[in-house]
């Protein structure tokens, strides 16, 4: 049912659209195509998909990144009234990565593989849409031709009437 609405909405945007100034605006086939991928929701489902697996992975990259750690504590404790006792402590870390010895952890691997997929499916997606405006844009075409063929037709069987008579 939703490829009938999608047709359809196709087929309304390949006609010609008038414009309230400029009179006529003709859509042609590459312009039917991008603003049918611009709306399509299968091709901003998988662009979405797409930009979330990228995200991913560079979150997965980062323990290529320096990471720096500041850890602050502060305690301070009551025995009676004579003795009082605080404590103090501060840590610092930094740590880098230097050499994975040729190894790549499963989750960069998992995340990578991630953005492979969802390239692949946003891909697909926008070539599925760019083939069902062709479709109609050319069945569209077709009916046209045939229109005027049958216009043809027509003049031609009045023109023999009219010799007949």
């Amino acid at each position: 049912m939703k490829t009938l609405y999608f047709h359809i909405w196709v087929f309304l945007l390949c006609l010609p659209v008038s414009a309230s100034a400029q009179g006529k605006l003709t859509l042609t086939l590459e312009r039917c195509i991008r603003l049918a991928i611009e709306g399509n929701e299968a091709v901003l489902q998988a662009q979405q998909a797409l930009h979330k697996a990228e995200a991913n992975l560079k979150i997965a990259q980062y323990d290529h990144y320096p990471q720096v750690g500041l850890t602050c504590f502060y305690e301070q404790q009551k025995n009676g009234a004579q003795q009082e006792y605080k404590d103090y402590r501060t840590a610092a870390s930094f740590s880098q990565l230097l050499w994975r010895f040729g190894g790549v952890p499963d989750f960069l691997d998992n995340a990578q593989e991630d953005v492979r997929i969802a390239r692949i499916d946003y891909e697909r997606a926008q070539k599925e849409a760019a083939y069902a405006v062709r479709q109609v844009f050319y069945s569209i075409l077709l009916t046209q031709e045939e229109i005027a063929e049958r216009r043809n037709l027509e003049a031609a069987i009045k023109q023999k009437l009219q010799r007949v008579k």
